[in-house]
Formats: C-alpha cells, structure tokens, sequence
C-alpha cells in the first residue's frame, strides 16, 4: 500500500519523515479526507492539491493549508479512451 505513494513522491523523498508519508497513503487510499497542515513541503502539489491556504494568528501567525490527494495526472490519461477505442 505505502510502495505507490513512494513511486509517486519519487525526487520529493529526501527528507520526508515516514509518518508524513503514512498520512500520504491514507490520503490516497480514502478518498475524501482532508489534511490541515502548516508543512507545505512534505505535501507537494504535484501529489496533492492544496484546496485552500489561510492565516491563524492565534496559532504564531502561522500559514496552514488543507490538502487533498490528486490523482496524478499521468495514471489519468492510462483511462482516458480514444473515440475509436469505446466498444459501442
């Protein structure tokens, strides 16, 4: 279950602590779920997207985000049928 999301994060791994990763995969695996973070870098746009980003002053003035799983882009295209491919 983790080696997918291993494969996807590929030159982003230097450095990611595994338990970022473990929430990476759960990301992935339940469709829906939400994270808030004030990590930006263990969550890469290119994985994931960044829903919306805000300011919680009583927090230190922080900058927090709330991530989603996107599928990548490329995995998509392997579905996507040509008009020529649709058997009807």
């Amino acid at each position: 279950m983790i080696i997918p999301t291993i494969e996807e994060y590929k030159d982003k791994m230097e450095g990611l602590p595994i338990t970022d990763l473990v929430i990476a995969t759960y990301l992935k695996k339940y469709k829906g779920l939400l994270l808030l973070t004030n990590d930006h870098s263990d969550f890469p746009t290119t994985v994931f997207c960044r829903e919306f980003v805000f300011n919680v002053k009583d927090f230190g003035d922080k900058l927090y985000a709330i991530y989603t799983y996107k599928p990548n882009e490329q995995k998509l295209k392997e579905y996507v049928l040509d008009e020529d491919e649709i058997p009807f």
